[in-house]
């Protein structure tokens, strides 16, 4: 039997580097602008807040019916890969 990967834990509060920002679900707009209203910049740090107010950006600029956000941590990398899925 393999032996389960070990998963550490983070603090969703730690900051740490945006490594990338995923789009899902956009048919109007390219990617790069979406991250753009977000207010997030790949290579800066982040954490939960940083999250919640991207999200919070991007429903205000009412170009989206809804605005569902993920983060994780790769277990390979130090930072954050967030997803949103606008519609």
């Amino acid at each position: 039997a393999k032996a389960a990967p070990v998963v550490k834990k983070i603090d969703p509060a730690t900051p740490l580097p945006l490594l990338a920002v995923q789009v899902e679900g956009n048919k109007r707009l390219d990617r790069a602008k979406i991250t753009a209203l977000s207010g997030l910049k790949p290579g800066t740090p982040v954490n939960q807040d940083s999250f919640s107010a991207a999200h919070l950006a991007l429903m205000d600029t009412g170009l989206f019916e809804s605005v569902a956000y993920r983060f994780e941590k790769p277990a390979d990398q130090e930072g954050y890969i967030a997803t949103f899925e606008v519609m």
